[in-house]
C-alpha cells in the first residue's frame, strides 16, 4: 500500500484520539518529505513553545506500520516541543504508549 498526506493524518487523529486523550493539536500540518537523515521530524516555533509541523520520510510511504510508529513518535515532540531531541523523559513517554498497546500489531 502507497500511503498519502491524507493517511498521516488520519494516523495522527486515531492516536490523538486513542492515546494522547484529544490533547494535541486537531490541525497538525503533516506530509511526506524528501528527509535526509530522518525518517521523521518535527518542526517547532524558534522559541520551541510549539510544534507546527510533522514531516514524514518519503522512503516510508510503502511501510505502514513503520510510518504509523515513527508518528507517534513524533506527537511525543508536539506534546512536548520544548524538550529537544530525547531523553529519560521521551523514553517514558514513549514506554506509557506501548503499555497503553499503541504498538501492538505493529512490531
Amino acid at each position: 500500500m502507497r500511503q498519502n498526506n491524507a493517511d498521516l493524518r488520519r494516523y495522527y487523529r486515531m492516536a490523538n484520539r486513542l492515546y494522547f486523550r484529544n490533547t494535541l493539536p486537531k490541525d497538525m500540518p503533516m506530509r511526506f518529505y524528501k528527509l535526509r537523515k530522518a525518517v521523521g521530524r518535527t518542526l517547532v516555533t524558534r522559541n520551541g513553545k510549539k510544534a507546527v509541523e510533522i514531516r514524514i520520510s518519503e522512503k516510508l510511504r510503502t511501510l505502514q506500520a513503520i510510518t504509523i510508529m515513527v508518528v507517534m513518535h513524533e506527537m511525543q515532540h508536539v506534546e512536548k516541543p520544548s524538550h529537544e531531541g530525547h531523553g529519560w523523559r521521551f523514553d517514558k513517554r514513549m514506554l506509557r504508549l506501548a503499555k497503553a498497546g499503541a504498538f501492538d500489531g505493529l512490531w
